[in-house]
C-alpha cells in the first residue's frame, strides 16, 4: 500500500544568539529595551546562565512582543498553543501568531491557517485557511504549498447529502457530475501546489504528488513519474519515499 504524507503543526520555537549577559539584558529590559526582553525569554527558556523557568520565559516574550519584537510574539503563540508557562489557550495563540504574521513571521502565517483548518481558537473555515496557506506559499514557505496540497487533495467541496425530500434521478445525477468536476479540479489544485512544494524540497510535497501520479488523481496514471518524484523524496531523507519505490518495483 502506497503511503501519504500528512501535514503536521509545525510550532518552531525561534532563538536567537546574544553576547550580552543575563545582568545586562535585565537592566536594558527594565529600561525598556524589547531586544533584551526578548534575550531574557531565550534565557529563561534555554536555561542558559539562569535555571529554566517557562513562566518568567512567557513572561518577557510578553514585554517583548509588545516592544513590536515579532519572533517574541510567535514563541507566545507556541507557549499559549502547548501550555508551556502560561494556561493553553488557542485563542491566544492565535492572536499572538497574527501578530506576529503581521510582524512578517512567515511560520506564523502557516499556522493561522492550520489552526483556521482546525477551528482552534476560530470559527473552523476552510476558505481562511487556504487563503493563509497561500500566502504563505506565495512569500516562499513551502509548507503552505504542501498544505495547500493536502487540503484540496482531501477536497473542499462537500459531498451531496440527501435531503428530506426526495430528489429526481436526473437532478442526482446531476449533482453528482457537479461533485466529479468539482473534486477533479481539486485534485489538479493539489498537484500543482504539491509540485511547487517538491520543487522547494518539500519532502511531503514530492511524495504526495508520487501518489498523485500512482493513483491518476488530476494528472494522468504514471508509475513511471510517480516513482521519481517517490525515489526524489526518498534522496531527500524520507522513509516513506522509499518504501513507495520498493512497492512500485515490486508490482
Amino acid at each position: 500500500m502506497i503511503n501519504k504524507l500528512p501535514v503536521m503543526l509545525l510550532l518552531l520555537v525561534f532563538s536567537s544568539a546574544y553576547s550580552y549577559t543575563f545582568d545586562e539584558n535585565k537592566k536594558s529590559c527594565d529600561g525598556g529595551f524589547a531586544g533584551a526582553c526578548y534575550n531574557l525569554g531565550v534565557m529563561y527558556s534555554e536555561g542558559d546562565g539562569v535555571a529554566k523557568n517557562p513562566a518568567l520565559t512567557a513572561t518577557y516574550y510578553q514585554k517583548s512582543c509588545d516592544g513590536k519584537v515579532y519572533d517574541a510574539c510567535y514563541n507566545l503563540g507556541v507557549r499559549y498553543y502547548n501550555g508551556v508557562g502560561v494556561k493553553k489557550d488557542f485563542k491566544q495563540a492565535y492572536q499572538f501568531f497574527n501578530r506576529a504574521s503581521a510582524g512578517g513571521i512567515k511560520k506564523a502565517i502557516i499556522n493561522l491557517g492550520l489552526m483556521n483548518e482546525k477551528g482552534e481558537g476560530v470559527k473552523k473555515s476552510l476558505n481562511q485557511a487556504i487563503t493563509f496557506y497561500k500566502k504563505a506559499c506565495n512569500s516562499g514557505e513551502i509548507k503552505g504549498c504542501a498544505n495547500l496540497g493536502l487540503l484540496y487533495e482531501k477536497g473542499i467541496k462537500k459531498v451531496p447529502k440527501k435531503g428530506k425530500k426526495k430528489l429526481k434521478k436526473s437532478v442526482r445525477k446531476k449533482l453528482r457530475k457537479a461533485y466529479k468536476l468539482a473534486r477533479k479540479k481539486e485534485y489538479q489544485q493539489a498537484v500543482q501546489y504539491y509540485q511547487k512544494a517538491c520543487e522547494g524540497g518539500s519532502i511531503l510535497g514530492c511524495n504526495n504528488l508520487g501518489v498523485m501520479y500512482d493513483n491518476g488523481d488530476g494528472v494522468k496514471k504514471s508509475l513511471k513519474k510517480a516513482k521519481a518524484y517517490f525515489a526524489k523524496a526518498c534522496r531527500a531523507g524520507s522513509d516513506n519515499g522509499c518504501q513507495n519505490v520498493k512497492i512500485l518495483e515490486a508490482r
